[in-house]
């Protein structure tokens, strides 16, 4: 996987967080190990918006996205850009 926190984003005319290749050879798949490597990107990425492109066709690729907030938000070819929104800190006041 690789993220990037410093991001320009032409389409949100400002800084984002971005994942820019995410990959798990087959052999490996369905073991955590993307769920591991999207968890520290996130952790990462410390509550920003992030965006990134999948395959138009890359249905599997687009429901994990979507388990973790991103959306579709944009089309280019036979690319799909999905956008997760920053998440809301919450104070100790707020719980």
């Amino acid at each position: 996987i690789v993220c990037d926190d410093d991001w320009y984003s032409r389409y949100e005319g400002r800084t984002v967080g971005a994942i820019h290749e995410f990959a798990v050879d087959k052999s490996y798949q369905g073991h955590g190990i993307g769920r591991k490597l999207m968890e520290k990107c996130l952790e990462y990425l410390g509550g920003k918006d992030i965006e990134l492109w999948v395959g138009e066709k890359n249905e599997r690729a687009k429901r994990f996205y979507e388990e973790y907030g991103f959306r579709e938000v944009g089309k280019h070819g036979i690319w799909v850009r999905m956008v997760k929104p920053a998440e809301k800190m919450i104070s100790a006041d707020e719980k």
